[in-house]
């Protein structure tokens, strides 16, 4: 590889020199793979990294697998060296697994009961409101009683909606008690549901939902939500995703890292400008955004299936701080900036896709836990198998078939590129079912 005369200030003389962009990148990148690696595990590969040099080979995949051969140009920053499924547990595992296990059984067992325990509340609260509209009624209270009819009616079609019974058919087989949702404080105390507390303000949504069938009816849904999450799947399947999400996010923060380190060289070196007018440096900013638009996926499995994590014996802050991370490095190193600077006046179609690709982050960032949850549990369609998402859930995103299963194109071809050729061992989840 053709190396520039060094300059006696910084060692790389660039400007006014013919040096290709393909020769700035490299010796940037091989600069760069001396900071320090977001995984100590991981190692810069023998022969350095020319983060364009290879496009993606889809031979990779076997058979006739539909892979995009216009996937995005980048190697390996981190260790090329076999980067196996880590799903399955070791014999020291095993105490892990047990308690794991504990702690997802409690999880559903809490959410069961505080399910159960906000039906009776909530039609407690229907009862309250018919008993005030018959003392309206009897005291002549005409515009009153017509304002409760209206919010006993919103309140038994919220009933209907949650497939709760009446408080008529509830005492049938229960037994009169008064409402005490205290128990489930106490609960909340106890260290193994604190997290619960601490990221869902249980304690406070408790007190209101005793007092207001809004705010009964508002915590039972979040309960429905929850377990729909917690009982998707078993404890391992959800260890698998965990696991393989993690293992995603690393090495994606890993690309990041050495391209905003990349970035802030060329701008002090002065070639910034220069690296955006040439079709290899756009090629180079625009794979550091479908990488990032990795980590955006990610994050919103992350987001829809957070029960999973908090539940699990790994700590729920590690994963959250790596997607925080990227986050950073993406909107504070100028690689942001630099994906929106690209234009092509000539190649109209190039300008297409880096607008498109901006659009679908800002897409996959403004999707809620919610949003994310009512179109997984309501539709049946195809699944990413990386991401456990619905195709519909991110529509800008292609879908490719690889060994059989469906992928996210995007995803897949990280995940080829980066961790394996082989296809990730995860299990189906059936969202939706």
């Amino acid at each position: 590889m053709y190396k520039p005369a060094p300059s006696p200030r910084n060692g790389i003389n660039y400007q006014g020199s013919k040096v290709s962009i393909n020769d700035i990148l490299s010796n940037l990148y091989s600069q760069a793979e001396q900071i320090p690696s977001v995984d100590s595990t991981q190692k810069p590969t023998e022969n350095g990294f020319d983060p364009i040099g290879t496009v993606f080979d889809s031979n990779l995949v076997n058979g006739d697998d539909d892979f995009d051969d216009s996937a995005w140009e980048f190697k390996d920053a981190s260790s090329q060296t076999s980067a196996k499924d880590e799903t399955s547990l070791s014999p020291g595992d095993a105490h892990q697994n047990y308690s794991n296990k504990l702690k997802l059984d409690n999880y559903v067992d809490f959410y069961c009961r505080l399910k159960d325990e906000l039906c009776f509340v909530a039609t407690c609260h229907l009862d309250s409101l018919k008993k005030a509209r018959s003392s309206a009624a009897l005291s002549g209270e005409d515009v009153r009683v017509a304002a409760l009819d209206v919010e006993i009616q919103e309140a038994c079609e919220e009933l209907r909606q949650e497939n709760i019974i009446s408080n008529e058919d509830y005492s049938e087989d229960h037994p009169p008690r008064d409402i005490c949702l205290n128990k489930f404080l106490e609960v909340l105390n106890e260290p193994k549901f604190q997290v619960l507390e601490s990221e869902y303000n249980l304690s406070r949504r408790l007190q209101l939902a005793e007092k207001d069938f809004r705010s009964a009816i508002e915590l039972m849904k979040h309960a429905t939500s929850i377990l729909n999450v917690l009982t998707l799947g078993s404890m391992d399947e959800q260890s698998s995703y965990i696991s393989t999400w993690s293992k995603m996010i690393s090495v994606s923060a890993e690309e990041l890292k050495h391209g905003a380190w990349i970035w802030k060289q060329s701008s002090e070196k002065n070639v910034q400008t220069r690296i955006l007018s040439e079709p290899r440096g756009k090629q180079f900013i625009f794979a550091l955004g479908e990488v990032y638009r990795v980590v955006a996926v990610i994050g919103a499995s992350a987001r829809l299936y957070k029960p999973w994590i908090l539940s699990s014996s790994v700590d729920p802050t590690s994963i959250y701080a790596l997607l925080e991370e990227c986050y950073t490095l993406w909107s504070h190193s100028g690689l942001e900036e630099a994906l929106r600077s690209i234009s092509d006046p000539i190649d109209v179609e190039y300008d297409r896709k880096v607008k498109a690709l901006l659009e679908s982050i800002k897409y996959i960032h403004d999707l809620d836990a919610l949003a994310l949850g009512n179109h997984a549990f309501s539709q049946e369609e195809p699944k990413c198998r990386l991401s456990a998402l619905p195709s519909g859930a991110v529509p800008d995103m292609k879908m490719a078939a690889w060994n059989g299963e469906q992928y996210f194109l995007t995803l897949a071809n990280l995940w080829a590129n980066l961790i394996s050729c082989d296809p990730p061992e995860l299990p189906c989840i059936h969202v939706g079912q």
